[in-house]
């Protein structure tokens, strides 16, 4: 699952738990309403307030895109005008919680300053209405009065204690949530990276191949990609002259010249398979895209000049090109081996070039 997923796999799940926080208040109210504990008028003006904001960030998602994910901010500004309308018209004192269970879906962003805001937002907005109704509460000695003022009292402390707690503990998870996501980027990086070139490394390159290449075709059609097999021109002749740490400095330029030019191509990745060997994959751009990708590759780190000592050095790649598409290629072998023997027939004709099946 590549990022873009992961982003809209965050959206897809934040706006399900909107719908079902929606559903089972909307239902709730419903049920009041049948009970005979609030009016029409309140049960669809509610529906409006609690769907209605649902239904807009919705229209803003897809209107931004579905991965995304600054969807975030509109999702919070929307609930909260929800919540501060059922806090100023609810006869219930436990409409406070009603922010918790948005807050706990929010978490997926790893965003804590966010969730702080909404914590401090929520908590003000009752502070205020609690001050509001302890203004209004009547204190003239009549006993049982009093005891509802005390009971209602005493249910406020609560109200604020368990704000304050659920708003301390979603913050600690949100940090755990946030520090633990960034570990994982970071060993998934050193998973899928050559630590030398830091390109891609053959483990990415397998699972790459499993998730965009089956053996099968997908839909009818072949499934797309441009593969261009790109190997060091006497590369043993540059460890022996050089050294072996000269040699790496040689993989390392090269390398990120194939990443520059492959920057050009959203889609397209440098993998290095091992030795003085790299391919670059993308399942979208055509054999005639990747074709000039490589010959722009291929001038350049014919340019480029390293000095070691007095000596100034140059060195040269080699690239061979194909397309499973246009080439007829159902599997991955197939591919690597046509794009391989292209490689083999720019090495037995000269080098420092680019051929394509």
């Amino acid at each position: 699952m590549d990022i873009v997923e992961f982003q809209q796999r965050k959206n897809r799940m934040v706006f399900g738990s909107w719908v079902l926080i929606a559903t089972v208040l909307t239902g709730a109210y419903i049920l009041e309403f049948f009970n005979g504990n609030r009016d029409i008028i309140y049960v669809i003006q509610f529906t409006l307030f609690t769907w209605i904001p649902l239904m807009i960030s919705y229209g803003v998602h897809l209107i931004i895109g579905r991965s995304n994910t600054n969807i975030r901010y509109t999702i919070a500004v929307a609930y909260l005008i929800f919540y501060f309308y059922t806090q100023i018209t609810s006869n219930s004192l436990a409409t406070f919680i009603y922010i918790i269970p948005m807050m706990c879906a929010l978490i997926v962003y790893d965003d804590v300053k966010l969730l702080d805001m909404i914590f401090i937002a929520a908590t003000i907005s009752n502070v205020i209405l609690i001050a509001s109704n302890i203004a209004n509460l009547s204190f003239l000695g009549d006993s049982s009065t009093e005891a509802v003022t005390r009971e209602t009292i005493t249910f406020y402390e609560i109200e604020i204690a368990c704000l304050i707690l659920s708003g301390i503990f979603i913050h600690r998870t949100t940090v755990l949530v946030t520090y633990s996501s960034h570990k994982l980027n970071e060993l998934n990086d050193e998973i899928n990276h050559d630590e030398l070139t830091n390109v891609y490394n053959r483990y990415y390159l397998t699972n790459f191949i499993k998730d965009n290449f089956e053996d099968v075709k997908i839909n009818g059609e072949q499934s797309n990609l441009s593969l261009a097999v790109v190997d060091v021109d006497s590369f043993k002749s540059i460890n022996d002259s050089y050294g072996h740490k000269f040699g790496d400095l040689v993989l390392r330029r090269i390398a990120s010249i194939l990443r520059d030019k492959s920057d050009d191509y959203s889609d397209a990745k440098v993998v290095r398979l091992g030795g003085d060997e790299f391919i670059i994959i993308s399942t979208e751009i055509t054999k005639d895209d990747i074709f000039e990708l490589c010959e722009r590759a291929c001038k350049e780190v014919s340019d480029v000049k390293l000095r070691y000592g007095d000596e100034v050095v140059t060195f040269t790649v080699s690239i061979g090109v194909a397309n499973s598409v246009e080439d007829n290629c159902n599997t991955y072998s197939k591919l690597y081996e046509l794009a391989d023997s292209m490689l083999y027939t720019v090495k037995t004709n000269g080098k420092c070039s680019v051929a394509k099946a």
